[in-house]
């Protein structure tokens, strides 16, 4: 049987491909994710998480081992692995992908810890990060944790991401050069370490003062993917068979059911992060799209911030449901809450950057003036479209959204299917000059301009880098 077997395949898919079984799209994508998921960690530096992240660490993993990005003390393997991936979902920056969780924060920390240990190649690295970035998305999309109350969508009270760690595994142990059987360990210590299913409860509690750790604590579960390779390497043997069979991973992890074909169709050859979807704006991605269509509405008509009388999103029920349409209380709010993102970004004339998640923005009254004038509402389309996709695919890509601006006497109105950042159309796909921006805009307080543009240019030539220390240098402040 298929579902008895899908840990070894996913062990001999892990080692068996090497850079020349890539093609150029991929490649070139992987170093897009790259590109993206190292400026959000450099963006991260601006929350006041951060500082108490790095300063644990400090205490905790003394080490030379391993770069932090955008921070001159070195770590160990495991400190970078953890504090990378964290300060690359602070903002809720980062990739998604179908809507189902972000991939590349662990995916990246790790491999890039560990290759900085072991002094891979950009190639090697690239490598890397696809076939750990596909683990983890074809593992995540086999888990049936959705369920859809009506019309609506939520994930079910047993959902998280820790999933991804099995991605870091791969990851890590293809840098390592594990064995098969070393892998096959490694998988089974993975699982072992995986988060409880947090997401669940997250979803279901009152969306006020939220924890930092969000909906998924992503920097244990990156570390813990790194030690399982390092343990499996020097004998320790765990599960190896923890994906497979009636009682394997997706059954403990709370899954309704679990969908093996999804996990092994076309492996090696569809590439998952080719779907990648990208955010231009910090914050949670069901937001992206009103902040588009606000930015729309009042870059066409010319609309000062002063003539708008009150802006209503009807978008999904996930927004209108889950206390989206609250002010925040705290830095973690502020990524989850459309009033004060639709306002900071149309005060800020849509300029992203890190700032907009400061903690002292929460008493500008300018904001708090524009945000008491949101409104929320769930559309009936949205919920439709998104039950008819999960139905048909088990997973979606189209989330219609609809944003209306009440100025000057009038009712302005627009529409979309995507999100800015969103690789399914050509306007919603965001360039390799936008992803860049995105970057400088990121980076920005943390590196100097001449590092910036030298990280940049290291990542997007990165096949062309015998030594992934090339890389890691540029990303730490002189």
């Amino acid at each position: 049987m298929i579902e008895a077997y899908c840990t070894q395949h996913l062990v001999q898919f892990t080692r068996k491909t090497d850079f020349n079984r890539l093609d150029s799209d991929t490649i070139h994508a992987t170093k897009r994710v790259i590109l993206d998921t190292l400026g959000c960690a450099l963006g991260g530096h601006a929350t006041e998480a951060s500082r108490m992240l790095l300063n644990t660490n400090r205490i905790l993993n003394q080490g030379n081992q391993a770069s932090i990005v955008g921070d001159k003390n070195p770590t160990s393997v495991m400190g970078a692995a953890f504090i990378n991936s964290e300060l690359a979902n602070l903002l809720d920056a980062d990739e998604t992908l179908l809507m189902l969780g972000h991939h590349a924060n662990g995916i990246i920390a790790a491999a890039l810890a560990v290759g900085e240990y072991v002094g891979v190649s950009g190639t090697e690295l690239i490598t890397a990060v696809a076939v750990g970035y596909d683990v983890a998305a074809r593992i995540g999309m086999s888990l049936d944790i959705r369920q859809e109350p009506g019309a609506g969508t939520e994930f079910g009270p047993l959902s998280g991401m820790a999933w991804m760690i099995f991605g870091c595994a791969s990851a890590a142990g293809q840098l390592l050069k594990l064995t098969e059987d070393q892998l096959m360990n490694a998988y089974g210590l993975a699982a072992m370490c995986a988060p409880i299913p947090y997401l669940g409860r997250w979803e279901r509690t009152l969306p006020a003062n939220r924890p930092m750790t969000k909906y998924e604590f992503y920097g244990p579960l990156t570390a813990n993917g790194v030690l399982s390779t390092f343990l499996a390497r020097e004998g320790f043997n765990g599960d190896k068979h923890a994906l497979d069979g009636d009682v394997g991973f997706w059954k403990l992890y709370g899954a309704r059911a679990w969908r093996p074909e999804l996990l092994l169709r076309n492996l090696g050859e569809k590439w998952w992060i080719n779907d990648t979807s990208f955010k231009a704006v910090p914050g949670c991605r069901h937001i992206s799209a009103a902040v588009d269509l606000l930015a729309l509405i009042i870059q066409e008509n010319a609309l000062e911030v002063e003539e708008i009388d009150g802006i209503t999103v009807s978008a999904n029920s996930v927004l209108a449901e889950r206390g989206f349409d609250r002010f925040p209380e705290n830095e973690v709010d502020m990524l989850f809450s459309v009033p004060y993102l639709l306002s900071v970004a149309a005060v800020e004339n849509f300029h992203s950057s890190p700032d907009w998640i400061r903690a002292n923005r929460l008493d500008d009254p300018e904001l708090r003036k524009l945000a008491s004038k949101v409104r929320l509402e769930r559309n009936p389309r949205t919920s439709a479209s998104i039950k008819t996709q999960l139905d048909r695919e088990g997973f979606y890509k189209e989330v219609p959204t609809d944003v209306t601006v009440s100025a000057r006497g009038t009712t302005l109105t627009a529409s979309t299917q995507f999100a800015k950042g969103d690789p399914w159309s050509t306007a919603s796909r965001m360039t390799d000059e936008e992803l860049a921006h995105k970057f400088r805009s990121m980076a920005r307080g943390r590196l100097q301009p001449r590092k910036i543009e030298l990280a940049i240019d290291k990542i997007m030539t990165l096949d062309n880098i015998q030594d992934v220390r090339e890389l890691t240098s540029a990303l730490i402040p002189d």
